[in-house]
């Protein structure tokens, strides 16, 4: 699927920008027709707590972090934690390039594939990051939490939506993607929050 009118390249030679502004109007990106899997319940393993995945402070690597959490989580409540931008509760640097959690509920299918919609809200202007480095977040934290996650579908917001499976080399995968498509990140040690 082209993206190159919403500015993101897509060949298997493009190399991912140093920085980026994302597009504004992504739902007026070309349409697919995959259709939406059907959600399965979906709680994390842990009691108490879950993992988010930030970036520290050279924006090239992840290090995951552990938040307490009274309540039951689900895919969604965990991407809400991680799109929460807690810098305050994080000293060392960590951040998070998500300017909001996607608006959209996480749906896991009975393949173990989350499909996760993206819209203009979920990103901000991206200073010193690829687009990349937040999928990786999602993914890392989706994978993390949820064992019967094997991998993530990105879409971009649309009727229907457009996959944006964004990887490190630039291009747009229509593969699912996982933690081994982003493992030039490295996630660093657990700290704990």
């Amino acid at each position: 699927v082209p993206l190159g009118g919403c500015g993101i390249p897509h060949s298997q030679g493009a190399q991912p920008p140093a920085q980026r502004n994302l597009p504004p109007l992504l739902s007026n990106a070309p349409a697919s027709t995959t259709p939406a899997p059907k959600p399965l319940p979906v709680t994390t393993q842990h009691a108490n707590h879950l993992v988010v995945y930030r970036v520290d402070a050279t924006g090239q690597h992840l290090v995951q972090v552990q938040r307490n959490w009274p309540d039951k989580v689900t895919p969604t409540v965990a991407l809400n934690v991680l799109g929460l931008g807690l810098e305050s509760q994080d000293p060392k640097g960590l951040k998070t390039f998500l300017a909001a959690a996607p608006s959209a509920p996480v749906i896991v299918g009975k393949d173990g594939m989350a499909r996760v919609t993206l819209d203009e809200t979920t990103f901000s202007v991206l200073f010193g990051a690829s687009l990349y480095v937040p999928l990786a977040q999602i993914v890392f934290t989706l994978m993390a939490n949820f064992s019967n996650i094997k991998g993530v579908n990105f879409y971009l917001a649309g009727k229907p939506p457009v996959p944006f499976n964004y990887t490190p080399d630039g291009a747009v995968s229509m593969k699912p993607v996982t933690e081994q498509t982003y493992a030039t990140l490295k996630p660093l040690a657990k700290k704990k929050g």
